[in-house]
């Protein structure tokens, strides 16, 4: 593959410049652009082609959660990683719909980060451990209140479930170190 390019959208210039700096430690990485909202993102992408964007989702302007169908629309082999500081379950069930291909929180660490674009690139999804409580959470509410029959789980299913996901998650096996 070369090179994975990358466009920084995070309405604070500090996080881009943080991100910047850790991405460059990484001969694998180049950043091609960043943008301070999903509109100048928008503009960027028309003109410049990104293997990765990393989104914020709250910016002024045009969020990133409403960005990325139009992001998805200009360049639809781009990979969307959403880095953000919510964690509340209908905004990454958002993301995910609009077409965002991992979401992670900003109190991730970059093997995190890493882990996240290596799992987009390969065409999976990849969300971050620290917001699957609350996606099964809203879907537990979700399939119980539905109508119909209920599909809730007992919390002698949930809690090793629990588990399962979250050591799949942060597995030293799944975590690809680049050094």
């Amino acid at each position: 593959m070369g090179r994975i390019t990358l466009l920084l959208v995070d309405d604070h210039a500090i996080v881009r410049e943080g991100l910047k700096a850790l991405f460059g430690q990484y001969p694998e990485y180049q950043i091609v652009a960043e943008a301070g909202d999903g509109r100048e993102a928008l503009e960027i992408l028309k003109k410049r082609r990104a293997n990765i964007v990393v989104l914020d989702h709250s910016m002024p302007g045009l969020n990133g959660i409403d960005a990325i169908e139009e992001m998805k629309r200009l360049q639809p082999q781009s990979r969307i990683v959403v880095l953000t500081g919510r964690k509340e379950e209908i905004l990454v069930r958002a993301a995910i719909n609009n077409g965002a291909d991992a979401y992670l929180v900003k109190d991730s660490n970059f093997v995190e980060l890493d882990l996240a674009i290596t799992v987009a690139l390969s065409g999976r999804k990849y969300i971050s451990p620290s917001v699957i409580d609350p996606l099964i959470q809203g879907y537990l509410a979700n399939s119980s209140s539905g109508g119909g029959e209920s599909r809730r789980c007992s919390s002698s299913v949930r809690r090793p479930l629990r588990s399962t996901v979250q050591t799949l998650c942060t597995s030293p096996i799944c975590i690809p170190f680049r050094r």
